[in-house]
């Protein structure tokens, strides 16, 4: 029944992943036009021209956003089943990170400040589940906090070897009632005047995804109107961790070889065979 399940789960990631994937190719397409009738090539727009291309762009901006979401929740509960951990050096890892996001900070007009304390030469994780983690706490630290505030990320290395992440921001805060729902698929928390966010619910999703990936645990302290703490911690990954093996069986050896690459990359281990009976015979 779990083999069954995890098949299960598999194919509606990966139907999810394909849906998503050929829903955003029409959608850049909507704001690539966009882009070109706000720049007003072919003539100038009048007011209520404007304020409608606007509102295209914005709320196909929403909505790619929300495929995004949706896409990565679907990639990360499939990945979950072949954690692949890497020797990452973390200064350098956190700060591919952070970058992009200190433009949109500044475009927010919010402080992002980085506080790297005491990190490891090398510390072994799966970037990929790190890399969720720290972009959506991050994102939504950004997106929610006030003009002229500030959002804080804390990162060191606890002396029982684990990684400790923290990020504070100075947003309006999660109500307690909401405090252990906010990880739940679909869950918003409502703003102020019980409007909810924009957004398809998925980024606290898949942020407990990935930490459950990792085996690491995470809490929050937030009061409405005060901000929010999220405080992680992440154990080194396992050097002995098993990488799934693929039986490749094909008579055509360019074939197996090519098959066999792809797997690699992508952190399988292939094992090639010509025929069925002499994968039955090794």
């Amino acid at each position: 029944m779990a083999d069954e399940e995890v098949r299960d789960a598999s194919a509606v990631s990966k139907l999810l992943a394909t849906l998503t994937h050929e829903l955003k190719t029409p959608l850049h397409s909507i704001l690539s036009i966009a882009d070109v009738l706000a720049s007003e090539i072919d003539g100038p727009l009048v007011p209520e021209q404007q304020r409608q291309v606007a509102v295209i762009r914005r709320n196909s901006e929403l909505l790619l956003e929300m495929i995004t979401e949706l896409l990565s929740y679907s990639s990360i509960s499939y990945r979950s089943q072949f954690l692949k951990s890497e020797s990452l050096d973390l200064e350098r890892f956190i700060d591919d990170v952070v970058q992009p996001l200190q433009a949109v900070a500044l475009q927010k007009r919010v402080r992002l400040a980085v506080d790297l304390q005491k990190l490891p030469a090398r510390f072994l994780s799966d970037p990929v589940f790190l890399r969720q983690i720290l972009s959506n706490l991050l994102t939504n630290a950004i997106k929610y906090s006030p003009e002229e505030s500030e959002v804080s990320l804390y990162v060191t290395m606890e002396p029982s070897g684990m990684l400790l992440i923290e990020i504070v921001d100075s947003g309006e805060g999660i109500p307690l009632q909401d405090q252990g729902l906010i990880f739940d698929e679909l869950f918003q928390v409502k703003r102020r005047g019980g409007q909810q966010r924009d957004s398809v619910g998925l980024g606290l999703a898949l942020v407990k995804a990935s930490i459950e990936g990792l085996g690491g645990s995470l809490e929050v302290k937030s009061e409405q109107g005060g901000g929010s703490l999220f405080r992680l911690r992440i154990p080194p990954g396992s050097t002995e961790q098993g990488t799934p093996s693929v039986a490749v069986i094909d008579s055509d050896q360019t074939i197996r070889d090519s098959v066999a690459a792809c797997l690699t990359s992508e952190g399988f281990r292939p094992a090639t065979f010509r025929t069925a009976s002499d994968f039955l015979a090794a």
